[in-house]
């Protein structure tokens, strides 16, 4: 029970990033499309409960407990080893946003100058690599059901489901229907598969049967699913507005301590997501040169200061819609694979 919990938690810290806990790509994937995107919601819920019980039996029934031994098994030698190299980039990808995020908080908030934020935030992810993955997974399946309270509060606090329950639809949320939202909900599945996919096999290395797993990563599921509609429901009624991090704005509309503290779990957050990937990219290339997972990644971590300036909002809407695509093309071996 406790482990399948465990897993649950880790699931959902999987796909709690920067960009959820902003609220800025639940509106980017779903909230821009009205009502019409409670549907896409929905079908990014039925599409990561498929993919989980399909990665799941993968993991536990041919004993893939890496990124590498996963895109084996999906798609053979030769193309799992593009598959890997692609997700690897991706998650690196993903690092140089989590630290541009953490990074412009650190400018707008605290006066940082551009480089020692960057180093700063670097320096705390040096430190946590050192945790090794176990130890950062150990602290992400707590720190993510925290983080989800602090937005339920916030969201509650600032009166968004009062609002959203009580007034009538405004016309610019009453949108036609548009398939973009479907694409978007798939494209969103997409991106976030890839980063489950090397964080769950690592994960799951307690998990000794497919049934606890598959538990625990359904019980991801639900979690974020559930989590999903309440963010969105909440920043419902901001549609049209600055969306860039609507959920730090409620809090700063709302009161000071609120706004600190979402402030700090913005931060610790995005701290977590850059050691999760960092680790995940430093085992890959600690194979390709020979050395220990740790080094490369201080390797990593120092090479990702520079790329970090190109800016957070930025790099998150060129990078998540380009590797969600990739994404898309795992969704279909994984629900449709009987092996």
């Amino acid at each position: 029970m406790l482990r399948g919990l465990k897993l649950s938690f880790i699931y959902l810290s999987g796909v709690i990033g920067a960009g959820f806990i902003t609220g800025r790509e639940i509106y980017s994937y779903f909230g821009r499309f009205g009502v019409w995107g409670f549907l896409g919601a929905f079908i990014s819920i039925i599409i990561f409960g498929l993919t989980a019980t399909g990665l799941s039996r993968i993991i536990v029934n041919e004993d893939c407990r890496d990124l590498k031994a996963v895109s084996k098994e999906i798609f053979g030698d030769k193309w799992g080893k593009l598959v890997c190299l692609l997700t690897a980039i991706f998650l690196y990808c993903m690092y140089v946003v989590m630290l541009a995020g953490a990074s412009e908080l650190l400018r707008g908030y605290l006066n940082f100058d551009k480089w020692s934020a960057a180093v700063s935030v670097t320096c705390f992810c040096i430190v946590l690599l050192f945790a090794g993955f176990s130890g950062i997974a150990a602290v992400c399946s707590v720190a993510a059901p925290v983080t989800a309270v602090i937005m339920l509060l916030t969201l509650a606090l600032s009166g968004s489901y009062k609002e959203f329950f009580t007034e009538s639809v405004a016309p610019e949320n009453s949108v036609k229907f548009d398939f973009l939202c479907i694409g978007a909900a798939i494209v969103y599945c997409g991106y976030n598969l890839l980063v489950l996919l090397s964080v769950m096999p690592r994960a799951s290395k307690k998990a000794d049967t497919y049934k606890v797993l598959k538990r625990g990563t359904l019980g991801g599921v639900v979690l974020v699913g559930a989590l999903i509609i309440a963010v969105l429901i909440g920043i419902f009624d901001m549609s049209g507005g600055n969306m860039s991090m609507p959920l730090l704005q409620k809090a700063t509309e709302c009161n000071p301590v609120l706004k600190v503290l979402m402030l700090l779990t913005v931060f610790i957050t995005m701290i977590l997501s850059c050691a999760v990937n960092l680790s995940n990219c430093g085992r890959e290339l600690s194979l390709k040169l020979g050395c220990s997972e740790k080094t490369a990644g201080i390797i990593l971590a120092l090479a990702g200061c520079l790329l970090s300036f190109i800016g957070f909002g930025r790099l998150m809407d060129i990078l998540y819609t380009f590797f969600g695509a990739l994404g898309v093309i795992l969704i279909f071996p994984l629900v449709f694979r009987r092996k």
